[in-house]
């Protein structure tokens, strides 16, 4: 593979050594025979999780977080960038640490500062939303779904207040410019030009990917009894629509981190669902919602190319839509060579 700068990938490659890679982005390794340990994660038991091969230049980290690969996915890793949609950034990342001169990488250099800036403020809005879930929102959650404590803490699920005025943070309002909050896809520009939330009276779950928050949905509470009421809001994207929204804004699926170096996964229809899985320690994906969108399937395939098995899970109705549902992923999956189960779960009601 030819790069648009007349150097291959390879080239680039092999100007880099893994372990110092590693080293350079502040990971301690020690030699342990014919390899190189140490960890990702401070969580780390046993502080050798993460097993650095330097004849291979290959890595594998055993507790999950960083996955394996090759050394541009440990770039893109230790970037918080992704190896597949974020490739030309890791690429000219890896060329500069190989003195190396990209001269056209097609990199939207913008885009690729816009994108770290909404990271960075995504950190701050979520804890933010994370620190308003008031005792009430934490008893629905753990009645209705079974989420302790830990687990709500781990995946930073909050609340948005009713009269939520994110913008008016004073952790973001003096750190962020209007003009980013815009493009942050967290709030509606009305006609007036005002910033208008797109979450209040709302259980906020961010999305992880590679350890970044970079998306995220809000659940209304009220719709259990009032089915009028639009369950699920999700963040905005660059669209038509909402123009003003930026495309660096990703609209993931859930769970794309819990999968990463696993053989089989499993797909749920709903978020907590995806929640309840996760704190099992399981591998799980979901659209959070009954059938992924034709715009979804792509990114379907892609994350689970490569795995033994994908397991399906959705809600068993009488309508059977959740069935319908499961049945249309199965064959998404299997024309593209993945293999399928559905896992038809008890009726409901």
């Amino acid at each position: 593979m030819s790069t648009n700068g007349g150097v291959t990938v390879q080239e680039i490659k092999d100007k880099l050594d893994i372990v110092q890679v590693f080293k350079k982005y502040g990971h301690s390794l020690k030699k342990e025979g014919s390899e190189y340990k140490g960890s990702i994660s401070a969580t780390s038991k046993s502080g050798k999780s993460l097993h650095v091969n330097p004849d291979k230049q290959v890595y594998n980290d055993f507790a999950g977080h960083a996955g394996g690969g090759d050394v541009l996915d440990a770039i893109a890793y230790c970037e918080g960038l992704d190896i597949r949609s974020d490739f030309p950034q890791v690429l000219k990342i890896a060329a500069d640490m190989a003195g190396i001169e990209l001269h056209d990488s097609g990199i939207d250099y913008d885009i690729v500062a816009e994108k770290r800036e909404l990271q960075r403020l995504y950190k701050i809005a979520f804890k933010y939303y994370h620190g308003c879930l008031p005792e009430k929102g934490l008893e629905y959650i753990r009645g209705k779904w079974g989420i302790p404590d830990k687990t709500i803490d781990e995946q930073l699920i909050g609340w948005a207040p009713d009269n939520s005025h994110l913008s008016q943070v004073p952790e973001i309002k003096d750190n962020f410019p209007e003009e980013l909050l815009i493009k942050s896809g967290l709030f509606y520009c009305n006609g007036d030009g005002k910033l208008v939330d797109i979450y209040r009276g709302r259980i906020v779950f961010p999305y992880c990917k590679n350890g970044e928050i970079v998306y995220s949905i809000g659940r209304d509470p009220k719709w259990d009894e009032d089915r009028s009421r639009k369950k699920f809001i999700k963040q905005l994207v660059h669209s038509e629509k909402h123009p003003y929204v930026s495309r660096a804004v990703e609209n993931v699926l859930f769970g794309l981190d819990s999968i990463k170096g696993k053989d089989m996964v499993y797909i749920t229809e709903g978020i907590a669902d995806a929640i309840v899985l996760l704190q099992a320690g399981l591998p799980v994906l979901s659209p959070v919602t009954v059938r992924f969108k034709e715009s979804d399937i792509e990114q379907l395939v892609s994350s689970c190319r490569g795995k033994k098995l994908v397991k399906i899970i959705n809600d068993n109705e009488t309508s059977e839509s959740g069935l319908k549902g499961a049945i249309d992923t199965a064959k998404a999956l299997e024309s593209a060579g993945i293999r399928a189960e559905i896992i038809i779960l008890p009726l409901e009601g």
